[in-house]
């Protein structure tokens, strides 16, 4: 049982006015943000980390939708102001106030879209002083809400255009730390991409 509500927690992670300048964000364009994604999942009583990794689109007007192809091929699709989990070719609607669909919409959406405004809301932001070489920015969050702080300690997110680097410390001790690479965005969406959008096809 915990494996699978650990399963499911997979998605999480912004800015204030903090935030450089220079970073992009989506909240006034159309394109879509595409990228790669490595997460690890580090679990009390595992010696070596659980590893996933897949693809990601987030688009402002289409939605988000976070593809994991290893190891067990599934989806997180946001659209329309809905949450879908897909398994195994098993569509599930998340129920409004779902934990997951709270930590998506409200933590990692944001995250990877730069809406300062939305981050800022749900989440209290301090400068990390110290930054990994190569890394323009570095910030922690801290979740305001009671239901959320249940669940996640603190959140760091860093990275220099785009968010490379979001790690979460839960309540349990347990942590994720997630890796995004090859970030771009695109005016013509793949045709291979735009079927993730679609609820009823992988």
């Amino acid at each position: 049982m915990r494996l699978f509500s650990i399963k499911l927690t997979t998605l999480i992670c912004t800015f204030l006015l903090l935030f450089p300048m220079e970073v992009f964000s989506l909240e006034k364009q159309t394109e879509t943000l595409l990228g790669k994604f490595i997460q690890k999942r580090f679990l009390d009583g595992f010696e070596h980390p659980l590893i996933s990794s897949g693809i990601f689109a987030i688009n402002s007007e289409a939605g988000f939708v976070w593809k994991t192809v290893d190891p067990f091929p599934s989806r997180l699709i946001v659209t329309k102001g809905s949450v879908y989990q897909d398994v195994n070719g098993s569509l599930a609607e998340l129920e409004r106030g779902h934990l997951i669909a709270e930590l998506v919409t409200k933590l990692f959406i944001p995250v990877l879209a730069n809406d300062h405004k939305r981050i800022s809301k749900d989440f209290m932001v301090t400068e990390n002083v110290d930054k990994a070489e190569g890394l323009v920015w570095s910030y922690q969050l801290e979740p305001k809400s009671e239901v959320m702080r249940k669940f996640v300690k603190q959140i760091s997110v860093s990275g220099k255009e785009f968010t490379s680097e979001i790690k979460v410390l839960k309540t349990t001790g347990d942590k994720d730390e997630i890796t995004l690479t090859q970030q771009q965005l695109v005016t013509q969406v793949p045709s291979n991409i735009e079927a993730l959008f679609i609820l009823n096809k992988e």
